[in-house]
Order: C-alpha cells, then sequence, then structure tokens
C-alpha cells in the first residue's frame, strides 16, 4: 500500500515518502551499515544502509541480493525510525557491521554481473537506490566474487520457478540461453551439487520431493556464450 505521509520542507513544500527518499535522503548523513552471511555463504542474503535525521532518527534500505545470478531481487525501506527499532530489525536479520564502501559494492557489483546476464534489478531498487550514494569514481572500487564458479546459478524451487523467474527477469531472452545445466542441491546451506541432465533432474525431482529439494540452473559465463 502506497504511503500517503506528508513532509514539511520550508515553509510550504510538502513531500510524500517517495518524493522525500528522491529529493532528500542523499542529503542525509549516512550511517551504520550491514550484511548477513547468506551473501557469501550460499549467495543470497541482505545488504543494509541506513540514513541519520538531524532529530537522531533513522531510515533505511534494506536490499535482497542475489551474488550468484539475479542481483538486487527485492528491497523494502523504512523511514524515522527510533534506535531500538533498527537495531531489532538488525538482529532479527542477524546483520553484521561493514562500511559502506563494501555495501556499496555488494550491491552494485551484483547488479553489473545479472546485467551480463540480461537481468535488470527488481523494480523496487529504483526508488530504494536513493539510500545509497551514486554509483560514480568518488566511492572505491571493490571487486567481490559473483557467481557460481564465475557462471550466473540461478536458485529456484523448480524448474517451472526457474523458467519463469529467468523469462520474468531477462525480458525477451529464454531462460534456457543462459541456464542449461542442472543442478540439485537438498537445502542451500549444503549445496551438495551434482550435474544431471534434464531427465535425470526429473527423476531426481520425484525421489526427493518430500525433502524440499532446491533445484538451481547453472548458466555459461558471458565470454562462453560470447564464444559459442
Amino acid at each position: 500500500m502506497k504511503n500517503d505521509r506528508l513532509y514539511s520542507v520550508g515553509s510550504s513544500q510538502f513531500l510524500s515518502d517517495e518524493q522525500f527518499i528522491r529529493q532528500r535522503m542523499r542529503a542525509l548523513t549516512l550511517g551504520d551499515c550491514y550484511i548477513t552471511d547468506g551473501i557469501t555463504e550460499h549467495g543470497e542474503g541482505y545488504v543494509v544502509v541506513s540514513r541519520k535525521h538531524t532529530g537522531g532518527r533513522i531510515s533505511f534500505a534494506c536490499y535482497l541480493v542475489d551474488a550468484w545470478c539475479c542481483g538486487v531481487k527485492d528491497t523494502f525501506y523504512r523511514l524515522r525510525q527510533e534506535d531500538f527499532e533498527f537495531d531489532d530489525f538488525i538482529n532479527q536479520i542477524d546483520g553484521q557491521p561493514c562500511g559502506y564502501d563494501e555495501a556499496h559494492n555488494r550491491v552494485y557489483g551484483s547488479i553489473a554481473f545479472a546485467e551480463e546476464a540480461g537481468i535488470a534489478p527488481g523494480k523496487s531498487f529504483a526508488l530504494a537506490k536513493y539510500f545509497l550514494e551514486e554509483d560514480t569514481d568518488d566511492i572505491p572500487l571493490i571487486e567481490y566474487p559473483f557467481g557460481k564458479d564465475g557462471k550466473h546459478c540461478l536458485v529456484a524451487h523448480s524448474r517451472l520457478e526457474a523458467s519463469q523467474e529467468g523469462d520474468r527477469r531477462m525480458g525477451d531472452k529464454s531462460y534456457k540461453s543462459y541456464f542449461e545445466d542442472v543442478v540439485l542441491a537438498e537445502s542451500q546451506d549444503l549445496l551438495a551439487e551434482q550435474s544431471l541432465t534434464h531427465q535425470e533432474a526429473m527423476q531426481r525431482m520425484e525421489q526427493y520431493m518430500d525433502h524440499m529439494p532446491r533445484w538451481m540452473f547453472r548458466g555459461h559465463s558471458p565470454s562462453e556464450m560470447q564464444e559459442a
């Protein structure tokens, strides 16, 4: 639901939440930043960037980052939170402190990697990006590993979900152009990989259905795609 709260700016101008974020958020001082272990352990996790208001309250954005394939999949934000509210949220996601430069490069690095496969960030990033500094040379470049073994690796619950996710995020491009080898893992935490054919994958799907397996579609690296 759209938030219609208005903020007074100056003597006569009032801004909605979205207007405030687009026009004023980057003028606020950067606050604490956090990352969750999932990004480095199994390719998906949260990056949190906060901003400090002059009155002491905190606004922050949380980015769901898929470092293996899709980049920024989703975002949400909270405005004018008390310290304890922000701390409670960080505790809930088990966030680990990080510097702003790391948070910035984790987010924009994942987006750049996803764009190599024609995958755009989730629509909500268009607004949430204003919690970040502009992506310019003023931000030190830190290179982090993206992809699984250097390749795009889409994690999904089923082949159907992977197909739909690939089609949705890649527009007119078929996910099959990027994700041909099928990999089965009983959980993201263990990621016990086995390269399978489509027929073998379907057989395994029936075998492991009761255990809610995770299906993963590994794509070719952009360089391999260009050589093919």
